[in-house]
């Protein structure tokens, strides 16, 4: 992983070059359809949990506003403190580390702003820096992001194995907090780690 001093305008024109031979490219690709599901990625009626790899290789988290498993049950957890569903994540008062994979779609943006506002977030998102939402929201509030290599293999939460096909889109987490930028540089996971302020 590379931290890349200061790039950010470039990456908010969507095509940089981020590393050695990799690039941001822009997606305008509307094969799936993203579901505005609670904490999930749908393509049909399936739907996807994060990976554990990526969650656990960031460190212990507080709270998960938006973790809801259909059973009720989770299989494996990602803060030691979860809001459901029907327990509104964004209604919520949030404490300490905060892990945020919200629900996809429209309305990210409360989502988004909220962990700008608690300051002390990790979120993953998919890499769509050219919306309104990362040009007010995320460029001018988080610390930082790590931009995924390659794109995720969500988890099917009937089988709990990974998906067949990557996601529709690349990936990102974005830190809020330098506590949460210091976790993205030392995590291990394949990116480009790139600072915005």
């Amino acid at each position: 992983m590379r931290l890349l001093p200061s790039t950010a305008q470039r990456v908010f024109r969507g095509m940089s070059k981020m590393a050695s031979g990799s690039q941001l490219i822009p997606q305008g690709d509307n094969r799936f359809t993203m579901s505005t599901t609670f904490n999930k990625v749908t393509t049909g009626s399936e739907e996807w949990y994060t990976p554990p790899e990526i969650v656990h290789s960031l460190g212990q988290f507080d709270l998960d506003p938006c973790f809801s498993p259909p059973s009720g049950e989770r299989p494996w957890d990602t803060a030691l403190l979860h809001y459901s569903k029907t327990e509104n994540g964004l209604a919520q008062t949030w404490t300490g580390r905060v892990w945020c994979n919200p629900p996809y779609g429209r309305g990210i943006d409360r989502w988004l702003s909220k962990c700008a506002r608690h300051n002390n977030c990790i979120a993953l998102v998919f890499a769509r820096t050219d919306t309104a939402v990362w040009q007010e929201q995320v460029f001018t509030t988080a610390a930082g992001a790590l931009f995924l290599s390659g794109r995720i293999k969500f988890i099917d939460c009937s089988t709990l194995k990974a998906a067949k096909h990557a996601a529709p889109a690349p990936a990102v987490l974005i830190a809020w907090g330098e506590n949460n930028m210091e976790s993205l540089a030392r995590c291990g996971l394949k990116g480009a780690l790139v600072r915005f302020r």
